[in-house]
């Protein structure tokens, strides 16, 4: 596992590190092995009438956000059936499976934490043979149970034992520094794996240096053109670039496209989305107030950026 001190971008422009796998259907982004494990990223294009069968976790959280089509997943004993936007976190130690049930092709948007389940996509595409013995093999390797039951190894009193859904047409919305900001997945609901969270930011708009003491933070371009900043290397993207950056690197980023973007954030471990609405719930902010919240989050300003 390499030294994740470095942000890891993959920019669909040319310059990205896009990999195909199974019949190009899944484009893994980001690689745990680049991101000292901590989380993993892809791209699932999925037909119509395709998916996943069920399958158990045993070692990781996998989150979905639905780019494109309608898809409907089972998770345990509970059924969802999601449009664009819509995001799905789905718990480790539960069985699961979704296929796109729409008319068109789909894209599905995967994250996993902690990392390295996106390779499995790469070993398989790989595997000459595809056997029932080499596939288990490779199931056996990443902790991955076949089946619609789950996992013998559940731990008991599991927190985090159930889908959860975010859906476009009912956001929880905030409006921190005059963007609009919707929060999406909370640490507290899942066990402090992730916590999601998306902005509308206006042509020019952005965040100042700083830095995360305590979490690595993923970026995704839903729409629009963005700058990130990150030490000493900068990244330009649209739609679909995706950006990791580890705890304690300072960056900053801003929408550098002619009318408002949006951005999806995640963190791991969770917990920094609720920066967003303590800053909200304050009368009149003002640097000092922020500031102190800044500091109840682990978050700094580098001296040499300040």
């Amino acid at each position: 596992m390499t030294t994740f001190d470095r942000a890891v971008a993959s920019l669909p422009s040319g310059r990205s590190t896009v990999e195909t796998a199974i019949g190009e259907a899944y484009f893994v982004r980001i690689r745990a092995t680049r991101t000292g494990g901590g989380i993993g990223t892809w791209d699932s294009l999925a037909p119509p009438g395709t998916g996943q069968g069920w399958h158990t976790h045993t070692r990781e959280t996998e989150i979905y956000r639905i780019e494109r089509g309608t898809f409907r997943f089972w998770c345990g004993d509970e059924r969802f059936t999601l449009g664009p936007g819509a995001i799905i976190a789905l718990p480790p130690h539960i069985p699961h499976q979704w296929e796109n049930v729409g008319a068109e092709p789909g894209a599905l948007f995967g994250i996993v934490v902690p990392g390295g389940y996106e390779q499995a996509f790469v070993d398989r595409r790989r595997d000459a043979e595809q056997t029932s013995q080499s596939l288990k093999a490779l199931e056996d390797r990443f902790g991955l149970i076949h089946g619609p039951y789950g996992s013998p190894s559940r731990p008991p009193g599991l927190a985090f034992a159930r889908a959860v859904v975010s859906r476009p047409e009912a956001p929880r919305v905030i409006h921190p520094f005059g963007e609009t900001q919707v929060q999406h997945i909370t640490s507290v609901e899942t066990d402090r794996a992730i916590g999601l969270f998306e902005a509308g930011v206006a042509p020019g708009a952005g965040v100042h240096w700083h830095t995360h003491g305590r979490e690595d933070e993923l970026f995704r371009v839903i729409s629009g053109r963005f700058r990130f900043w990150c030490a000493e290397d900068s990244f330009t993207g649209g739609p679909g670039a995706t950006i990791v950056a580890p705890r304690g690197l300072p960056h900053r980023w801003e929408n550098i496209g002619d009318g408002e973007g949006r951005l999806l954030f995640a963190v791991t471990p969770g917990g920094f989305e609720g920066f967003f609405a303590d800053v909200a719930a304050l009368d009149a902010p003002t640097p000092d107030t922020v500031a102190a919240i800044e500091a109840r989050y682990g978050v700094t300003l580098p001296p040499a950026h300040a």
